[in-house]
């Protein structure tokens, strides 16, 4: 063999060749059955046996000779399970940000608490190897069901063809239809480039629509994502900060995204002194009332925030030069936030000492403002039965035992005081400026959705996921716009 080894390959061959040439087939066969190994005969038995007429695979069944290696798992059952349930509780989650990395962390800290003390490990490997490497972990993600697949489920809002919302959106159509004449209308010129035409002068006052919306910025995700398939969920579409932007689009012919020039500025500070001050939760872009936040916990547009907002636009318009003898209408989504009554009668508890959300309730009537309190000098509510027969509704007579609940609240609710107006409606009523409700599920009617459409894929476009830059593109985005002339083509 050692003379073999050295030599070539044609000599291994020719040797080979030389020794089995000169072996006969009765030779081979009288030393296998000396040695009494498998021979020809024993072979053709154990075929013969193993085959069956009715399962012709039956062989298959039989697995002699295959190589076992036990899994890493099959050593340590608890911390698959553990895993497993950790893989399956965040790749589940709306925010889907689950990657291997965190599994791979979570298995070699739960590794090292678990079987740390027994294989003398430390808590945590400083050369940062981990007890399972990350490909290892993206097999274990397959092999438990999950798979690397798109973001698909996203929230889809039912009831757009609810027939009061069918009736809302005929109604809500038709009312510009039919007032077509009075706002400023998109035309072509000889370039192919939009404008809007002034209206023609009518006895009717030319008509201002001002679209309102928020939108939020965000860092967007990656496009796919580890999930289980039968537990796919809905998620959302950003990670880590946002900003949040509430804007008015403008539909005149000089101004698009609604502010002031600096002349227009000083004479609405001469009278609202309050407009130079700076807001505590809203951060207004230079001479205008739009605005920005970043949305958390204790920081966001609701009904009070979208009021003073409202109410700072309400102020400014006055010394818009532009909109000076128009009419103003202002377009507003049915966002709870907007929608919000100055009182609700649901937020009224009906015995006295139950709860009630208002210290005191202000109305006018004939002309006059008037109120009523909703507590006694010794600090418990009065209950809504009490207000009713105070406010002259009911008959001081009634007790709880002569009337239900709903009924009362139907008799307040007609009361003045309780009127289905809320409290932007309100505020503009005392600005002589018009808010129109856009139908439930249908933004798309809002032309404001065409300038966050535009304005986002500005920011993707240019942003390389870095937060710091993204109010910087924000504004770029909007200079952009009105460089563009889109606000004619919405």
């Amino acid at each position: 063999m050692r003379k073999l080894e050295s030599n070539s390959y044609k000599d291994i061959k020719h040797h080979y060749v030389h020794i089995t040439s000169n072996v006969k087939y009765e030779k081979t066969k009288e030393i296998l059955d000396m040695l009494n190994l498998m021979n020809i005969k024993t072979c053709h038995s154990w075929v013969k046996s193993m085959f069956d007429e009715d399962d012709l695979c039956i062989i298959l069944k039989d697995e002699r000779g295959k190589y076992k290696r036990k899994r890493f798992y099959d050593y340590y059952p608890e911390l698959e399970q553990e895993a497993k349930a950790f893989s399956l509780k965040h790749a589940t989650q709306k925010k889907s940000t689950f990657t291997v990395d965190e599994l791979a962390k979570f298995i070699d800290k739960r590794f090292r608490e678990l079987y740390g003390e027994e294989l003398n490990l430390e808590k945590s490997d400083k050369d940062g190897k981990l007890i399972r490497s990350k490909e290892s972990c993206r097999v274990d993600l397959l092999m438990w069901g999950a798979r690397w697949d798109s973001s698909k489920n996203r929230p889809y809002f039912e009831g757009h063809e609810r027939d009061d919302v069918v009736a809302k959106r005929e109604e809500f159509v038709s009312y510009f239809t039919e007032n077509k004449h009075l706002y400023y209308s998109k035309m072509i010129n000889e370039n192919d480039c939009f404008k809007l035409q002034v209206p023609k002068q009518i006895r009717e006052k030319i008509r201002i629509l001002i679209s309102h919306d928020e939108s939020t910025y965000r860092i967007e995700l990656p496009p796919k994502r580890w999930l289980y398939p039968a537990l796919a969920t809905l998620f959302n579409k950003g990670k880590g900060r946002s900003i949040m932007v509430s804007a008015f689009l403008c539909q005149h012919s000089t101004s698009q995204l609604f502010e002031l020039s600096d002349a227009e500025m000083r004479n609405a500070i001469k009278k609202y002194p309050e407009l130079k001050e700076q807001d505590n939760f809203l951060n207004y872009y230079a001479n205008s009332a739009n605005a920005w936040i970043h949305p958390g916990k204790d920081n966001y547009f609701d009904n009070q925030v979208i009021l003073n907002q409202f109410e700072r636009l309400f102020k400014m318009l006055k010394f818009k030069r532009d909109f000076k003898d128009h009419e103003i209408e202002i377009l507003v989504d049915n966002a709870t936030t907007h929608t919000k009554m100055a009182y609700d009668v649901n937020l009224i508890g009906m015995s006295p000492g139950t709860r009630c959300q208002y210290e005191t309730i202000e109305w006018v009537e004939d002309n006059k403002k008037k109120s009523i309190k909703c507590f006694d000098e010794d600090g418990e509510s009065k209950g809504l039965l009490q207000l009713a027969k105070e406010l002259g509704i009911i008959d001081k007579s009634i007790t709880s035992r002569n009337i239900y609940l709903k009924d009362l609240r139907n008799l307040v609710s007609k009361h003045v005081a309780f009127e289905k107006t809320s409290n932007l409606e309100k505020l503009a009523k005392e600005y002589e400026i018009k808010i129109i409700w856009s139908p439930k599920y249908h933004c798309e009617l809002n032309p404001i959705e065409g300038f966050w459409c535009y304005s986002k894929c500005f920011v993707r476009k240019n942003n390389e996921q870095n937060f710091s830059e993204l109010n910087n593109l924000i504004i770029k985005s909007k200079e952009n716009f009105e460089e563009s002339s889109l606000n004619a083509k919405l």
